[in-house]
């Protein structure tokens, strides 16, 4: 398959997809991922709700899957939080439109948190 991003999103999320397209030209094409982390500095552990990569990211996580260290005991999200940061990667962590609308919890976690890229609305 020829594609330029991959997207995996949850389907009781609503995608807003002319505004993510019209996004996605500023954005780089290679190294890429755009998400939403939890936890605080270090960034461990993507939010599996929304999750985009570029091509070449999505294609070195599947081709090379016995060189990628996963942990079968955790989701992909996890595995994947703790490999982005070893990877050199562009990292669009959106805090302000991806939310898991866990109330306070989110709160505090966006109150304690650190960003490598920091989301402008």
């Amino acid at each position: 398959y020829k594609f330029d991003y991959f997207l995996r999103v949850d389907d009781d999320s609503f995608l807003c997809l002319h505004r993510l397209m019209f996004e996605l030209k500023s954005y780089p094409s290679q190294q890429f991922f755009m998400g939403r982390f939890w936890c605080k500095a270090g960034r461990h552990r993507a939010d599996e709700n929304f999750m985009l990569f570029s091509s070449d990211l999505a294609e070195f996580i599947v081709g090379r899957t016995s060189l990628v260290p996963m942990d079968p005991s955790v989701t992909f999200a996890w595995n994947f939080g703790l490999l982005a940061y070893t990877l050199n990667l562009t990292i669009f962590d959106d805090q302000k439109r991806i939310d898991a609308q866990q109330g306070y919890l989110t709160d505090y976690m966006h109150a304690n948190s650190s960003s490598r890229a920091d989301s402008d609305g």
